[in-house]
């Protein structure tokens, strides 16, 4: 279907999916995040990214737990 991802990693529980639209690009995927002391958590990670033109791109990703955000994280990419 068009506009639809999904992906594949080893560490994630099922697959990745994805969904475009316009200059927006939108994942959804639960992650095993390895944590100290050989522990590790699922988390739910929710990234969106937003192209301004073929140099630049900010993404705006999230992460929680049990359906509960926690951490929130804007980076901007340009390339050089």
């Amino acid at each position: 279907m068009e506009g639809k991802y999904t992906g594949l990693e080893n560490r994630l529980e099922g697959e990745a999916i994805g969904e475009q639209a316009g200059c927006a690009f939108h994942w959804k995927y639960t992650r095993d995040t390895p944590q100290g002391g050989g522990k590790s958590f699922k988390l739910n990670f929710d990234d969106w990214f937003y192209g301004f033109d073929e140099r630049a791109c900010i993404v705006r990703g999230r992460a929680g737990r049990a359906g509960i955000p926690f951490a929130t994280a804007h980076v901007t990419y340009h390339k050089l």
